[in-house]
């Protein structure tokens, strides 16, 4: 079985996705992760990869897309993390994780020195923000024109939550039992 985990940035995507691998006894693959080396090692941010990549479609979002596909199919159970993966894995349990703008921020900034590359030391609450705006709007502009999503459709989603003031210890219980209640309704 595949789980795609998808949201808001700080929404607790990768923590999630951790500690419901380790319940679940599953692999993971985390395509931000993927993408934040390599920014990393063309010494860019995150941010201006993703600006590359809007003009580089081929060598930036779809060669990613294409070696998570084949990563994710070959393995029996596993946990995608990604804006897209729900799009490139239709038969996934399709995860939506919500936080509000400033908490997503308050999350990023307390955990900015896990992502030495994502943003500049020094940061302000409001500035990261608007960045995370300029983020989104680099993704909602990327994947439309790359793939005619619309990566804000929360249709697409059989599990939407909002993490925004829940404990993570719950989030993770929340989305374990909606995955076990759709296994069971295969």
């Amino acid at each position: 079985m595949i789980i795609t985990i998808s949201g808001n940035i700080g929404s607790g995507k990768s923590t999630v996705t951790r500690r419901l691998a380790k319940r679940l006894g599953y692999p993971t693959l985390d395509v931000g992760g993927m993408r934040r080396a390599e920014a990393k090692r063309r010494g860019m941010t995150l941010a201006a990869f993703n600006a590359w990549a809007e003009k580089h479609p081929k060598e930036g979002d779809w060669a990613f897309e294409q070696k998570f596909i084949r990563t994710a199919r070959r393995k029996k159970n596993i946990i995608v993390t990604g804006r897209v993966a729900y799009h490139f894995l239709p038969e996934s349990f399709k995860v939506f994780l919500r936080v509000s703008a400033l908490e997503g921020a308050r999350r990023t900034l307390a955990n900015q020195k896990d992502r030495p590359n994502e943003f500049k030391a020094g940061v302000t609450l409001a500035s990261l923000m608007r960045l995370h705006q300029q983020r989104i709007r680099s993704d909602v502009r990327r994947y439309r024109k790359s793939y005619h999503l619309n990566i804000l459709d929360l249709k697409q989603y059989d599990y939407i939550l909002d993490t925004s003031r829940i404990p993570i210890p719950t989030v993770v219980r929340k989305v374990k039992a909606k995955f076990q209640s759709w296994k069971k309704d295969l």
